[in-house]
């Protein structure tokens, strides 16, 4: 609380950029959505994780229909209530390789994760190792 630190403290820390970013607008912009679906058609080893997003949706079942249909594992961010039961073919826990390990491996192996309803945040490691 009166610690002092210089101003450029901890700007390496993580690996993004700190410089002003266009503001994002309501739609998705079409080339990033564009990126987004090419990445998405080349993976073979898809992880998804659902959040806060999905539950505010009430998008539970789609997000359910679209991990079966596309035989993708669904994971959950750690710090929201579920949004899939056990009884979810899809459904694989948390996304949180300190409280339940086997997403380590998911993660690990999988040449994609995306995130749905979600972001790269503290308790997601902001996107880094050992993560992803």
């Amino acid at each position: 609380m009166f610690s002092s630190f210089a101003e450029n403290s901890g700007l390496e820390e993580r690996p993004f950029s700190h410089s002003k970013k266009p503001i994002a607008k309501a739609w998705p912009d079409p080339n990033q959505l564009t990126e987004v679906l090419e990445l998405a058609c080349k993976a073979k080893k898809t992880v998804l994780i659902g959040g806060h997003g999905v539950w505010w949706s009430e998008s539970e079942k789609k997000l359910e229909a679209a991990g079966n249909n596309l035989n993708i594992p669904i994971f959950n961010i750690p710090y929201h209530q579920k949004l899939l039961g056990e009884e979810a073919n899809s459904y694989m826990g948390l996304a949180d390789i300190h409280q339940y390990p086997p997403s380590k491996f998911a993660l690990h192996e999988s040449d994609l994760v995306l995130m749905v309803g979600a972001r790269l945040d503290n308790q997601m490691n902001f996107g880094c190792n050992p993560w992803f």
